[in-house]
């Protein structure tokens, strides 16, 4: 490593460091029920509770009461890895935190691994075209990058999903390319390593094994050179020469995916193991059924045996193909958007275009192309309302070194034409524009998601806080041991320290059966409330078998009823 290289790497992570320790300052809380989820099972496992929650946010889990044993259909990593720093938090102040200060040291080390997401992009870049303000403005874009800013440093899978996933295309690339099982076995442990943190991440592993195959298949008995020449240089790998392949002994060809899934199964292995003696099954069975919703909202459907192939035919193919139409639309409008920050789309585009067929590239394209294909045509609904955020943020290392290969030909396509162009003196001036409205668009973001109008109390720190009032209410009233049914039941939790469960997708039948069967005996009902429901949420006086004990309103100035099961 050159020392301009270590000087590089050095000065984007400090910047990463300064920029992503200053959005945490103002993201005070979780804020949405996965942060407040994941927040939730670090603190379980700090506090020597291990995998187990007192919470339930879907009925796909086969769970009959509370407390239940925790990530069966959500991944465990963000919590592993919070989990020390709340641990550490407790110990040095020698007594339990309150949840808002426990989630400041829960924050720690997502600041860092997004500090490190720049660094993943420079390699790819310097590996890829070897230009060093490719490499360096790649870098700031994935730092400055648009909407992810709000989510890097929340307890949640962007800037682990990330890494670990981006990390594994580049390590399988790199090892498929080099012939190296160093290299694969990496790529395992990282492709492990993001399956730990989503359940998106065995498509990881997935797509290398079909590489690494190919690669068996077709390897050539003598060297190939598939160069590239963005901006007049060649940008491929050295290729290493390949011995012609044996014909006696079958370990050349089992070896390379042998190492690949032995670091795979290093991380995983566990995992399946835990699941096995708590379920039965390695994976949770129920997240199958997600194939069968027919709108987003029978994710919380009670029973989840509900959905079923024979219900879903059941309501027509115009329904069935105008929900993955409008997934598409939607999808398409968070790659342009969010992925590729509305204007390096165009550019992300022609350079993943010119790199089709570049080694390093070639798992990161198909892997982008099957995450689109399966978030929007097969699970439609989760993967329009963030699948496909969430998974995408392993594209983004990869996504901006492209858009300079594809600022770089659309400069040179332009000076072909303007004879007046010196487009080498050109493409630094365009690709530092492209940076200043990444930072400029970034900021705007932030400011109206995050800040809001005042600073000094930013919309972050407002979300949910309600809550609290809710449950110093029922400590008040003597039942400090309820269970409440909530719209978020993490976020409850959170606040509260309450055992709460999901109010279910259905009418007020639906919710006194699932309030019956966990022994719930209070529901709070907010303005985001389920369809079936809309009536008790307007009339709230209406329903006898329901009685309205308090109302309060949230940091809009809606209503939020707390109503009471009576016994039978």
């Amino acid at each position: 490593m050159t020392p301009t290289l270590r000087r590089d790497l050095a000065v984007i992570f400090v910047l990463g460091l300064a920029v992503n320790s200053l959005a945490a300052h103002f993201i005070s809380q979780p804020g949405y029920m996965d942060a407040y989820y994941y927040f939730g099972g670090a603190l379980q496992l700090a506090r020597g509770a291990g995998f187990n929650e007192s919470y339930l946010w879907n009925y796909l889990d086969p769970v009959a009461r509370l407390p239940h044993p925790s990530h069966l259909y959500w991944m465990p990593f963000s919590s592993l890895v919070a989990a020390p720093f709340i641990a550490f938090a407790e110990r040095f102040s020698g007594s339990a935190l309150p949840n808002n200060l426990l989630f400041r040291a829960a924050q720690i080390p997502f600041g860092l691994l997004a500090a490190l997401l720049p660094l993943l992009a420079y390699s790819v870049a310097v590996l890829t075209t070897q230009l060093r303000r490719h490499a360096l403005t790649a870098a700031l874009l994935t730092m400055f990058s648009g909407f992810y800013l709000i989510f890097w440093t929340n307890t949640e899978t962007f800037a682990l999903y990330g890494l670990t996933a981006g990390g594994a295309l580049l390590a399988g690339a790199l090892g498929i390319h080099r012939a190296s099982r160093r290299w694969l076995f990496i790529a395992g442990l990282s492709a492990g390593l993001a399956h730990l943190t989503r359940a998106d991440g065995l498509f990881i592993l997935f797509v290398i094994l079909v590489f690494v195959f190919k690669h068996q298949i077709t390897k050539p008995s003598t060297p190939r050179s598939r160069s590239l020449r963005p901006s007049g240089c060649d940008s491929s790998l050295p290729t290493p020469h390949h011995p012609p392949p044996s014909t006696s002994s079958p370990w050349p060809l089992v070896l390379p995916p042998l190492a690949l899934f032995l670091g795979y199964l290093l991380i995983m292995l566990p995992w399946f193991i835990r699941n096995l003696s708590v379920m039965g099954a390695p994976l949770i069975p129920g997240a199958t059924r997600t194939l069968w919703l027919t709108t987003y909202d029978d994710l919380f459907n009670y029973p989840s045996t509900t959905l079923t192939l024979a219900r879903y035919l059941a309501v027509g193919w115009r329904v069935i193909l105008e929900g993955k139409w409008q997934a598409l639309l939607t999808n398409v409008g968070t790659l342009i958007g969010a992925l590729g920050l509305v204007v390096c789309f165009p550019f992300i585009l022609m350079g993943l275009w010119k790199l089709r067929r570049h080694s390093l590239y070639l798992p990161a394209i198909v892997y982008g192309l099957l995450l689109f294909t399966l978030m929007t045509l097969v699970f439609t609904f989760p993967g329009a309302r963030g699948g496909l955020f969430h998974s995408g943020a392993a594209l983004l290392p990869f996504f901006f070194p492209a858009a300079l290969v594809g600022l770089d030909a659309s400069v040179d396509t332009v000076a072909r034409r303007l004879p007046h162009w010196q487009p080498e003196k050109s493409k630094p001036i365009f690709g530092a524009l492209l940076t200043i409205f990444a930072i400029g668009l970034t900021l705007v973001i932030f400011q109206i998601r995050v800040i809001g109008p005042d600073w000094r109390h930013p919309l972050s720190a407002q979300v949910n806080q309600v809550y609290g009032e809710i449950g110093t209410w029922l400590t008040n009233e003597g039942e400090s041991h309820a269970i409440v049914a909530a719209g978020n039941p993490p976020g409850f939790y959170y606040f509260t320290g309450y055992q709460s469960i999901v109010i279910p997708n259905g009418d007020v039948n639906d919710l006194r059966q699932v309030m019956s069967d966990f022994r719930a005996r209070w529901v709070m009902l907010e303005f985001n409330h389920p369809q079936g429901l809309g009536n008790l949420y307007t009339s709230p006086l209406a329903e006898p078998r329901l009685k309205l004990r308090a109302t309060f309103k949230d940091a809009t100035g809606q209503p939020i009823y707390l109503f009471e099961l009576p016994a039978d």
